[in-house]
């Protein structure tokens, strides 16, 4: 097998390398949104209103006198079913459905098995992410001083791969003004992706603190005082909480340490892109 064969043979290398990194990406997103979602429904959400104690409302309107005319009272048993279904909504935005496993997650398991989740698609996509790295790197280095065709052909191979990297600025656009702006522009978009790869870090804190408001912070008309719900737990409930809690926080951790090295990862393409390039 002669030189460019190989060579050909690790450009597709890099190529499938790098869409199971843009694939391990996608899902990595989905699944982090698919978290934050759910604990944003379920605190968060507007229509959570509904199910409060006189809707939400500090001061509670005073009756209006009903009225006789059929139209108004169809209107309110339709407003009261709308408002009933707007319940049911908000409890079913609350629960992860996965069709797959017939499993329904709702936001009080996503403590553990959302940290887990977390855990599996930051590990699969740092993994992918280090083999398109590895690749990339190891390629350019490699034809560094062979033929010109050679290079020419292994930075096109790379550099179309990598869509979502902004490794090398594309100067392809004719516009002086466009020009200018192109750079930062890209900067912009380079910051915006490298904090996405935080995402996993962000959704099991987002539990974390979802978990600690309700502990400490969750009060009600009936019950003002504070850590009235956490210290009235029965034992074993009370030892479940605190013990996933803190799987969740040290999970949090090693996640987060996990979506550094995949940056590193991508800054160590972006360093061998600009140093062949240059």
């Amino acid at each position: 097998m002669d030189t460019d064969s190989i060579v050909k043979l690790r450009v597709d290398g890099i190529k499938s390398s790098c869409e199971r990194a843009r694939l391990s990406f996608f899902v990595m997103l989905i699944a982090s949104c698919a978290v934050m979602v759910a604990q944003y429904n379920d605190h968060l959400a507007w229509d959570n209103h509904l199910t409060e104690a006189h809707g939400g409302l500090r001061e509670w309107p005073p009756p209006t006198p009903e009225s006789r005319d059929p139209r108004d009272k169809r209107i309110t048993q339709l407003a009261a079913k709308a408002e009933e279904q707007e319940v049911k909504n908000g409890v079913d935005n609350t629960t992860i459905t996965i069709g797959l496993f017939g499993l329904r997650i709702g936001p009080s398991d996503l403590t553990l098995f959302g940290s887990l989740a977390m855990l599996v698609v930051s590990m699969y996509y740092c993994l992918c992410s280090r083999r398109a790295s590895h690749d990339i790197e190891s390629l350019l280095e490699d034809v560094q001083d062979t033929d010109l065709e050679v290079r020419k052909y292994v930075l096109v191979g790379v550099r179309q791969s990598l869509v979502l990297h902004m490794a090398v600025e594309e100067e392809t656009v004719s516009s002086v003004v466009t020009k200018k702006q192109w750079p930062r522009t890209l900067r912009g978009l380079s910051s915006v992706y490298s904090s996405l790869t935080y995402l996993p870090s962000v959704a099991i804190g987002a539990t974390v603190l979802a978990d600690l408001w309700c502990a400490f912070l969750q009060r009600s008309e009936q019950y003002p005082d504070p850590f009235w719900w956490l210290l009235h737990l029965q034992r074993f409930y009370f030892l479940q909480y605190v013990t996933l809690d803190v799987l969740a926080i040290v999970t949090l951790l090693f996640v987060l340490s996990v979506n550094r090295l995949t940056n590193r990862f991508h800054n160590g393409t972006t360093s061998a892109m600009q140093r062949f390039v240059g």
